[in-house]
């Protein structure tokens, strides 16, 4: 993981070790803008979805997408969350995580990600019709394959308080390890 100041983090590697679905990626050539929205209910559990597309489909992530010309980030969280997990936020209740950057340079994959975080009453209905399936999960409890990203940070600023310092999720299991 390299750290590139107090709120940039991210992954930087030669090539991806596990995943061989690239060629695929539309937004390949490029640096595509994403908003990333970490869906936190009351009682701690994180939301992940498990996608559907590639490349690292069959990977579990968070709620996020390609932010389109002209809207600003906010709106793209807000519009990601309904469309990714059919729950509807207000853009007050987006609480701002950071900057997190992914690339894989042999693949030419570049993703700078704009991320947030936001709690959820442990009610909500989810409504997933982009992924496979989803699940909430304990975040020092995720699954195996789980595209990293600051999942901790994000618990943090939601939750804040001593307990929220304890926290050490397993989230960096990315192929390419950060």
């Amino acid at each position: 993981m390299e750290s590139c100041g107090p709120s940039v983090r991210g992954s930087v590697a030669e090539s991806a070790k596990e995943i061989g679905d690239f060629e695929q990626d539309p937004y390949k050539n490029g640096i595509v803008v994403c908003v990333l929205v970490y869906i936190l209910r009351e009682d701690g559990k994180l939301l992940l979805l498990k996608r559907k597309k590639s490349p690292y489909s069959g990977y579990w992530e968070t709620v996020g997408g390609k932010v389109e010309f002209l809207e600003p980030l906010e709106k793209a969280a807000v519009r990601e969350v309904k469309e990714e997990s059919g729950i509807e936020i207000d853009e007050s209740s987006l609480q701002f995580v950071g900057i997190f950057q992914h690339i894989v340079k042999a693949e030419k994959y570049h993703r700078v990600l704009v991320v947030y975080a936001v709690k959820v009453p442990v009610n909500v209905e989810i409504n997933v019709s982009e992924h496979d399936e989803f699940e909430w999960f304990d975040i020092n409890n995720l699954p195996e394959k789980v595209l990293c990203g600051p999942i901790d940070d994000a618990y943090r600023i939601v939750f804040g308080g001593s307990d929220a310092e304890k926290v050490e999720t397993e989230a960096r299991k990315h192929p390419e390890g950060c």
